[in-house]
């Protein structure tokens, strides 16, 4: 009889245990997410989350040639793309949140503008615009006795030869924006009599 008693109180122990950890998580102050209107687009979305919760959360309406951006309380959050969709998970902050999402259609091709300072006609190979990120690479037929420098946006590139020194190369990655670069020109011939 006093072995049942015991497992009575164990088991009685256990549970209060277990019902009361229960109780004390789903008890804790709970903080809103607001999804910007976009709530329906994320599988098991739920209105608000307790402090310190693990949020998963999957974005689902996912369209072709569309890269995607997510933000925390305009902060970036990391995601990952599984077969469910893009993952997106954030330990829930001790205050309300907002989630938002950008999106912006990857097959857009934005071209920028080079200003070659009045130089463009001395490479041989020069266009007015490149596609952002891009490498460019520009052939200048140069001249003995003279040295050249050259600046992308005030920046000093550097400048090498071709194999067999008939060009000098320049090269860079065309950035997000118009450039400007110019080729300052020294001659390094003595002076005539």
């Amino acid at each position: 009889m006093k072995r049942r008693h015991i497992r009575t109180v164990i088991l009685a122990v256990l549970v209060l245990m277990i019902s009361g950890s229960f109780l004390l998580t789903s008890c804790r102050k709970r903080y809103k997410v607001d999804y910007c209107g976009r709530k329906a687009s994320f599988k098991h979305a739920r209105n608000s989350y307790p402090a310190g919760a693990n949020v998963r959360l999957v974005y689902y309406m996912i369209a072709t040639d569309t890269d995607y951006y997510f933000y925390l309380d305009d902060e970036p959050l990391n995601y990952r793309l599984e077969s469910e969709g893009i993952i997106i998970e954030f330990t829930m902050p001790d205050h309300d949140v907002t989630l938002s999402i950008d999106h912006k259609n990857s097959m857009d091709v934005v071209y920028h503008k080079v200003d070659y300072c009045n130089q463009q006609s001395w490479y041989e190979n020069a266009e007015d615009q490149y596609i952002a990120g891009d490498k460019v690479t520009l052939l200048m037929d140069w001249g003995t006795d003279t040295s050249y420098q050259f600046y992308l946006d005030g920046e000093w590139i550097e400048a090498i030869f071709t194999d067999d020194e008939r060009y000098l190369v320049i090269e860079f990655i065309m950035p997000n924006k118009d450039v400007k670069l110019f080729c300052e020109v020294e001659s390094l011939s003595p002076p005539g009599p």
